[in-house]
């Protein structure tokens, strides 16, 4: 409950809050799948599970007859589940796929908070979570958008300038991890080729509870084809959000370098030398995106077509 805490001061406002997080999650599961779902035969994974936060709210659909696993990447975390969740099966992972199961094993896999800190593997998992998935599976996963960039940046959102920012590259999950930012349109347009996308909701989370900032959802179904990783990551050069997102994210992680090398001397070294060279690694690697993106022909073709619906789009 102290790792996934958000600052409470007391151990009852922490099991407060862990619990009605959980409780959260839950209802978006639930409001996202019709009555009656989790029928006998029903198999369900948590994908980052933890200790088991959300599913341990899921004990009524386990009774009824439902199957539910969870994995996670934290050993411990798993131990701790297996010996006191008995509702459910969970296992560990590794931080790249692919998992220890079946193809097609699953009706319903469910990602709260994981894809907020997936970085450069993304594609891979979205491949695994439609390898694992049967026939017209469901994914169901969060991902921040505007209240949230703004709530933790304190920066005016842009979604144009946003696609996938990748934030903190190399921090450790004591830390919590990588940040990763999701523009409504980049999810609809990269997630695609694995599932078809029934809804892209940014704030979804905190709406449905009356609140103020919350995660988006992305709900798909598998679709039929296993999908393409060139496909996945593939660029549109026509879109012109695509370079301006790649440029945002090269420009915020090289203020994010420049930063830490200023506070080197209040954090551990090799921490900080950790981090740095993963936000170079990081950096180097859309950079360098970025500038094929901007030499290449088809950009250099459509330039003017794109100056022009920018500026019809800007009036």
């Amino acid at each position: 409950m102290q790792r996934v805490g958000h600052g409470e001061t007391t151990a009852e406002q922490l099991e407060e809050s862990y619990r009605a997080a959980g409780e959260r999650c839950r209802r978006a599961v639930l409001n996202r799948l019709p009555e009656g779902w989790f029928r006998p035969g029903r198999r369900v994974l948590d994908f980052g599970a933890g200790a088991g936060r959300v599913l341990r709210q899921f004990r009524p659909e386990a009774e009824a007859g439902a199957e539910f696993w969870g994995c996670d990447v934290d050993e411990a975390s798993v131990f701790w589940a297996n010996r006191n969740l008995p509702d459910a099966t969970f296992f560990a992972n590794d931080e790249r796929p692919p998992l220890d199961v079946p193809d097609q094993h699953f009706d319903l896999v469910y990602a709260m908070s994981v894809f907020t800190h997936i970085t450069l593997d993304w594609a891979d998992w979205l491949i695994e979570m439609h390898r694992i998935m049967r026939p017209n599976g469901i994914l169901i996963a969060t991902f921040l958008g505007q209240s949230m960039f703004e709530k933790l940046l304190g920066d005016p959102y842009d979604e144009d300038e946003v696609g996938m920012l990748i934030l903190k590259p190399g921090a450790s999950w004591d830390e919590g991890g990588p940040t990763v930012f999701h523009s409504k349109w980049w999810i609809e347009t990269h997630w695609a080729p694995a599932f078809a996308l029934l809804e892209v909701t940014d704030n979804a989370m905190a709406r449905q509870e009356g609140m103020q900032q919350g995660h988006g959802i992305a709900l798909g179904r598998r679709t039929a084809r296993r999908p393409d990783r060139d496909a996945l990551l593939s660029l549109d050069l026509d879109d012109p959000r695509e370079t301006r997102a790649l440029a945002n994210n090269v420009e915020r992680l090289g203020r994010e370098v420049e930063y830490l090398r200023r506070g080197g001397e209040t954090m551990e070294q090799t921490i900080l030398r950790a981090r740095l060279d993963a936000l170079e690694e990081e950096l180097q690697r859309r950079a360098a995106l970025l500038a094929d993106v901007e030499r290449s022909l088809s950009w250099r073709i459509t330039k003017p077509l794109r100056w022009t619906k920018g500026a019809l789009a800007r009036r």
